[in-house]
């Protein structure tokens, strides 16, 4: 017969405990079981969130809040501020998209509808951004396609990805599989030109670091772009342009 966990068999018929004690309930794990804490999300205890830059709110520029937010860079605005350069990944192929830019200036291509909106939000108390506001948002890339991820650099501007390689035959008026590059005091749409020294292909996430200056080359920045996981055309590689490679493209 099975016996009940905790009780061993004595040599006669009664039943006794053994010595091991009972375990301690585990303690909950993470940061304590979620909770309610607006409409959106629910949140451990001790924990707020802040809503801004919601899709179809008007910017400050007069278009729409772009769909589909996805990669995106915290920077210091100044004076207690952030600036969050932000993509947008959109395709035609999502409902209600058309083939056409978001805004009407400075497209790369005219008919691709993603790029990279600009916001400014704060100050807060301190140094507490969730008690400030988002205070103005831009357009800052216009003309480019599906804007997944990206990196900031070391010199205060957000490399961002576009992830596909389509291009005329598509539809659109242009190649694309491009990084582009927005720096974070841009005010509006900058020039779109693409970092061609990077190569075409469908880039995910360039992580970027300082290389230090030798006695032998310059100080250049280091750039080991990775492909998208979803698609396996190209390889994963790595490129390393000098930095004055702007000239190049």
């Amino acid at each position: 017969m099975r016996r009940p966990a905790g009780q061993v068999r004595a040599s006669g018929s009664s039943s006794v405990p053994s010595a091991a004690p009972n375990p301690t309930p585990a303690a909950p794990a993470g940061f304590g079981a979620l909770r309610p804490a607006g409409p959106e999300l629910a949140l451990p205890p001790g924990f707020r969130y802040a809503s801004f830059g919601r899709a179809g709110a008007p910017m400050s520029d007069g278009l729409p809040t772009p769909i589909v937010h996805d990669g995106q860079a915290l920077f210091d605005g100044g004076h207690g501020t952030a600036v969050l350069l932000r993509n947008h990944e959109i395709d035609p192929d999502l409902p209600g998209v058309q083939h056409r830019a978001l805004g009407p200036r400075e497209a790369y291509d005219r008919a691709a509808p993603a790029g990279v909106t600009w916001s400014r939000y704060g100050p807060g108390r301190g140094t507490d951004l969730a008690a400030g506001r988002l205070r103005e948002s831009r357009l800052v890339l216009n003309g480019t396609l599906e804007n997944c991820n990206g990196s900031p650099t070391p010199g205060g501007t957000w490399l961002s990805c576009e992830e596909t390689t389509d291009g005329t035959a598509a539809g659109y008026e242009r190649p694309h599989g491009y990084v582009f590059e927005v720096p974070v005091n841009a005010r509006g749409p900058v020039s779109p030109l693409p970092l061609q020294a990077m190569g075409r292909f469908e880039p995910s996430a360039p992580p970027c670091t300082r290389r230090p200056a030798s006695s032998t080359s310059p100080r250049t920045t280091a750039i080991p772009a990775t492909g998208s996981t979803a698609s396996c055309r190209p390889a994963p590689g790595s490129w390393r342009p000098a930095a004055d490679a702007r000239r190049a493209r």
